[in-house]
């Protein structure tokens, strides 16, 4: 992995990783005080769902890309994938990889560009009040920095200081760890036991 992979692996992911832990923890007890005070005063805070909807979850959705994409947690189907020739392997990833960095990139432009013309407007959700333009600018920052994780991920395997078998995908694991429990399970079976040994004493 090159030094400037690494290097925002390390600020970027453990940056994200804090503010959206931190977002969680503070939608967990949004959500709870105000179920409690709903019940017990009759009296819920005002703009919850707004919060939740226009605040918390999206930011914590969308700065999670970059995270899922450095864990290499986004889901998979790799059945016709890993039936593909080594070679060919790498050329479809390389072309999907180049795919992906486009479209996210686009994503991050068009989501700036709503963001702007919210913040413009001041936009707020419905009648709550509850400011949500800025929340907005949470997309095309999580866009374009998960694009750029794609970038260097991609100039690193085409450099070959990433290979497949470096970053084993969630469903070979899961498959490696079944193989062994299952090799374990035979040779514990199969294992014989102190009886098999004794021979019978012929009087």
């Amino acid at each position: 992995m090159s030094v400037v992979n690494t290097w925002f692996r390390l600020v970027v992911g453990k940056l994200f990783a804090f503010i959206v832990g931190a977002l969680v923890l503070v939608l967990m007890l949004h959500v709870v005080i105000n179920a409690l005070m709903r019940s017990f005063a009759n009296q819920p805070i005002e703009g919850t769902l707004e919060y939740v909807g226009n605040w918390y979850l999206p930011t914590i959705i969308l700065l999670g890309l970059v995270i899922a994409q450095q864990r290499k947690e986004h889901i998979e189907a790799p059945l016709v994938f890993d039936r593909m020739p080594r070679t060919m392997q790498r050329e479809v990833q390389v072309i999907v990889n180049v795919t992906a960095i486009l479209f996210v990139l686009f994503m991050a432009y068009y989501a700036y560009v709503e963001a702007y013309q919210s913040m413009t407007i001041r936009e707020t959700a419905g009648v709550s009040g509850v400011p949500i333009w800025f929340m907005k600018f949470a997309a095309p920052i999580g866009f374009l920095l998960y694009g750029v994780q794609l970038l260097l991920d991609t100039v690193d395997f085409v450099r070959g200081k990433v290979s497949p078998d470096e970053e084993p995908s969630f469903l070979d694991s899961q498959l490696d760890e079944m193989a062994e429990e299952l090799n374990e399970e035979i040779q514990d079976f199969t294992a014989p036991t102190d009886k098999d040994h004794k021979t019978e004493v012929p009087r």
